[in-house]
């Protein structure tokens, strides 16, 4: 759990330094952006993100064959949620505002890279411990 609370903490820092650099972004340059679909966007990349975490960290610590499968669940419930918000988003506005798909394509990239270099961080100190010798060399 020691290894979850900080990258929950990590998450949510992330949320708030690119929600602050999203609003003084709309303010400077006078982006066409509604501040409300902004926080709704962040709020939700920063919920998914974690619960992804956390379904691949179960699977990290279940195994290396279970984590595989944990990954592609965690990867496919990404993939969907993204899918059911542009549905929700394309059902709830009438025009489609290019700067807003331009932005949460940004958010999903960001957010994926993220979550994906705090992974192998993990995995690397996890491999660097039960490193097991190759049998290749008997």
């Amino acid at each position: 759990m020691k290894t979850v609370l900080p990258f929950f903490l990590l998450s949510i820092g992330l949320s708030i330094f690119i929600g602050l650099g999203t609003f003084y972004a709309i303010d400077y340059f006078k982006l066409d952006l509604n501040k409300s679909d902004v926080v709704k966007t962040i709020c939700f990349f920063c919920i998914l993100t974690c619960l992804v975490f956390y379904i691949s960290y179960l699977g990290l610590k279940r195994g290396p064959q279970q984590f595989v499968i944990y990954s592609y669940a965690a990867l496919a419930i990404r993939f969907l949620s993204g899918l059911i918000y542009v549905l929700y988003y394309a059902l709830t506005h009438k025009n489609y505002q290019i700067t807003f798909i331009f932005y949460f394509m940004l958010l999903f990239i960001l957010f994926i890279v993220f979550e994906i270099y705090n992974l192998t961080t993990k995995l690397r100190s996890d491999s660097a411990r039960n490193e097991e010798p190759n049998d290749s060399y008997k």
